[in-house]
């Protein structure tokens, strides 16, 4: 799957002038409101039409002003999530999910009601009217819907937002596996950059309209124009790990042998958690310490050995990317860079306390 923008919107005073080229997977689209971002998946999807340019998914064109070629949104195959779920409030959810299926144009697909019931978890629903549902609830009975239709993309807009912070811990974990057990694409579009970490480390930053930038995180980080953007939005380090125990009424140990990430991490107390189980986690930049060596005689029970692979400085703060196994964002003061000789290539112990750690979800 790719998709290739170059689209041009005027508004008003608002002008969108978006040139970007996304791959496949899953890609988070970020930026303050009012930047463009709805405004590009209503373009995507073939909800309005562009003053100019031109747009091809997966190697068929949808629209090319020049050559006066604009395929309708019925024709596109393309999923949308709104914020607000928008069920039918006169038929109950198995209805509402059945409704998805009058608009499937894939034969023999994989995505059957069967197993979206199975992995949004909705079974005990089925019988029930939207009314009586909870806004995460609703939110996984839209997704399922859309997903029964057999998109050959998914675009979800703002999906989190109608919902608290509690629920969409509920709803983050379910677009995770839809992603991983059905390999559906994804363009996920948020204002809050930790929910789009936890699901992608992919970007596509908008700002003012245009495209401010397009890679993952780690790469985006180095742009020095972009940090503002990024950290004040609240950047956090987001890490896949598995419980490998053992686990008390205290703690939980974390590690990732599978990818090479050896080192074990102290982290709450996860509950039901066995060992096997994934678990996703993050920590703040600003959480984060550096030393030299390893601490004796202190509670910070993570201490990690890492190399520092880039420094990047603003006029108002550093942001060190340290590779530990996986890379992970670590910012401090001018101080501390000239007191602990820091540069590329060195070897540096990272320290953070497990109850700086978050707990996003297990599976």
């Amino acid at each position: 799957m790719s998709i290739i923008a170059d689209l041009q919107l005027e508004r008003g005073d608002f002008q969108l002038k978006i040139n970007c080229e996304l791959d496949g997977g899953a890609t988070g689209v970020y930026g303050p409101s009012g930047a463009g971002k709805t405004t590009l998946l209503h373009l995507i999807c073939g909800l309005i039409k562009p003053d100019s340019g031109k747009l091809v998914v997966n190697g068929k064109t949808f629209v090319d002003t020049e050559q006066n070629i604009f395929v309708p949104a019925h024709k596109r195959n393309i999923g949308v999530v709104f914020q607000e779920g928008r069920l039918f409030p006169h038929l109950n959810v198995k209805k509402n999910l059945e409704y998805g299926l009058k608009f499937r144009q894939k034969k023999n697909s994989k995505v059957n009601l069967k197993t979206v019931v199975e992995i949004l978890e909705i079974e005990h629903l089925l019988d029930r009217e939207p009314h009586m549902l909870s806004g995460g609830e609703k939110q996984r009975v839209a997704i399922g819907r859309t997903l029964l239709t057999s998109p050959q993309l998914l675009l979800l807009d703002e999906p989190f937002s109608a919902v608290d912070v509690g629920l969409r811990q509920q709803i983050i974990p379910y677009i995770r596996i839809i992603h991983q057990e059905l390999n559906i694409p994804m363009l996920i579009i948020s204002h809050d950059l930790p929910d789009i970490q936890q699901l992608t480390d992919k970007l596509l930053l908008i700002e003012n309209g245009t495209v401010a930038g397009n890679g993952t995180i780690h790469d985006l980080i180095r742009n020095q124009s972009l940090i503002s953007m990024m950290r004040g939005a609240g950047l956090v380090n987001v890490l896949e790990l598995k419980v490998v125990g053992p686990i008390n009424d205290e703690l939980t140990l974390l590690s990732d042998p599978e990818n090479g990430f050896l080192p074990v991490i102290e982290a709450p107390y996860l509950g039901v958690a066995e060992g096997g189980d994934s678990a996703t986690i993050s920590i703040s930049p600003e959480d984060i310490s550096l030393s030299l060596s390893k601490v004796d005689g202190i509670s910070i029970c993570n201490q990690i050995v890492g190399t520092v692979k880039a420094i990047i400085e603003t006029p108002h703060q550093i942001l060190c990317q340290i590779d530990i196994g996986k890379e992970i964002i670590v910012e401090i003061s001018q101080k501390s860079k000239r007191s602990l000789a820091l540069e590329e290539g060195k070897e540096i112990f990272v320290l953070f306390k497990k109850q700086s750690i978050r707990i996003h979800s297990t599976q």
